[in-house]
């Protein structure tokens, strides 16, 4: 059965972290053997798609037109990629730079940014400081991970509402392709 508003078709797929590489010598393609040697380590990772990351727009900006907000937002694929990107009228200056955190934030850290800062408000302060210096680590509401099951395929950040606002519109949003 297939969810009302959510489009058929793929909306995350496997995306291989590490290929071999190919160079050419004399007209002969010649494969690497440190390429063939780390294919060995390497991965495959589901990633959100753009038809994912549409449906996920979709759902989003109708979250916020019913609340009366103008929001930006951000959604980015497992490895970090911007998938999609879009800001509304009359968005809050630095929304888009906000948007953009909380989705790295969220999808680094396989966690929503709202329980990422309540989780530095626990911590002695100079321990808050170093952790806050965690690359990526952001301690803004309106970070989510995007997950399909248990597997996380990326990140949506949303800002532009206060944070609660935030917060909801990210979770309504995400769930829309799980």
């Amino acid at each position: 059965m297939r969810r009302q508003g959510v489009p058929s078709g793929r909306l995350f797929h496997t995306r291989s972290i590490s290929q071999p590489r190919t160079k050419a010598f004399d007209g002969v393609a010649v494969c690497c053997q440190i390429g063939d040697f780390m294919t060995q380590f390497a991965q495959s990772i589901g990633t959100v798609t753009l038809a994912g990351a549409r449906c996920i727009r979709d759902h989003a900006l109708e979250r916020a037109t019913a609340l009366g907000l103008s929001v930006a937002l951000v959604i980015i694929d497992r490895t970090g990629v911007i998938k999609l990107a879009e800001t509304m009228d009359n968005a809050p200056a630095g929304a888009s730079e906000a948007a953009l955190m909380k989705a790295r934030g969220a999808a680094r850290y396989l966690a929503p940014t709202h329980l990422t800062a309540e989780f530095i408000k626990t911590l002695p302060a100079q321990l808050a400081q170093h952790a806050l210096s965690l690359p990526d680590l952001c301690a803004f509401q309106g970070g989510v991970p995007i997950k399909v099951g248990e597997q996380c395929v990326g990140g949506l950040g949303i800002s532009g509402g206060t944070g609660a606002q935030d917060v909801e519109i990210a979770l309504q949003a995400a769930a829309a392709i799980t």
